[in-house]
């Protein structure tokens, strides 16, 4: 169990890695959401927070271990909060979680931030060997795997509730 879950966590991992580096580029979005929850903060505070997602995320990928892992998980339970947060609001501003990509909260994006949170937890309880441990033959198809599986959760956040936010049934009238 705790190689198959190296790659859950790596993915987990860097997907806060590239949250982290989005909000220290543009952490307006972040200000706006937790300002609608009535979390007032700064700019410097935004990326203080997007420094530790950042640190967090290395540490799980580079020296897993269920002080990394716990830390993963309690993050991403901190998004999951602040997302049924903005759910309940319904409020009409980006979740924050990507910078100026994001979208707005929705119950999936906080059942996806629960996932990664449970990821986190299974991760601390199984143990996992890192993902750079694995054989230097397989090295590359691991690391592309992952890339990929972090590029596909990217879009999962960012995309795809815009998609399915256009779907929308046609009436038709008789």
């Amino acid at each position: 169990m705790a190689g198959a879950i190296a790659p859950l966590l790596a993915t987990a991992a860097g997907l806060l890695v590239l949250a982290g580096l989005t909000k220290l580029r543009s952490p307006l979005t972040t200000r706006q959401a937790l300002s609608t929850i009535g979390l007032r903060v700064g700019a410097g505070q935004i990326r203080a927070v997007a420094a530790a997602e950042l640190a967090i995320g290395l540490w799980c990928i580079v020296s897993p271990g269920p002080a990394a892992e716990g830390c993963l998980a309690a993050a991403y339970l901190a998004f999951a909060v602040v997302m049924a947060l903005l759910v309940r609001a319904r409020a009409d501003v980006g979740c924050g979680c990507f910078g100026a990509q994001s979208f707005r909260a929705s119950k999936g994006h906080v059942a996806l931030d629960l996932i990664a949170a449970a990821i986190g937890v299974g991760a601390a309880v199984t143990g996992p060997k890192r993902i750079l441990s694995s054989s230097v033959d397989a090295m590359p198809i691991v690391l592309l795997g992952v890339g990929c599986a972090i590029y596909l959760a990217y879009l999962l956040f960012t995309v795809a509730p815009a998609m399915w936010g256009s779907y929308q049934l046609e009436e038709t009238t008789r």
